[in-house]
């Protein structure tokens, strides 16, 4: 259930959110620009982008919400795997 989440449940303060979102996702970019293939943070990107658009507007209109969502796991399960491998040197 929703209400058992960390927010709605309280364990976690919504300043608390506020400041780790921002940090977190700035962590998880520099992560993925410093050890992956510069093409996996192209991905991530577009992943980042499709997630952050549905959850405050395409979720509303059905057609794009299904395509959304489809796109989505698409990326999820047809990732290319050289978006995840470096040869080492």
């Amino acid at each position: 259930m929703k209400k058992h989440r960390p927010f709605p449940a309280g364990h976690i303060s919504i300043m608390l959110g506020l400041v780790s979102f921002p940090c977190l996702l700035l962590l998880a970019f520099l992560g993925a620009w410093l050890l992956l293939p510069i093409e996996f943070v192209g991905v991530l990107l577009v992943y980042y982008a499709l997630t952050f658009s549905y959850s405050l507007w395409l979720m509303r209109f059905i057609a794009v919400d299904l395509i959304d969502l489809a796109s989505l796991y698409i990326i999820i399960t047809f990732k290319p795997p050289r978006l995840f491998w470096r040869p080492v040197v």
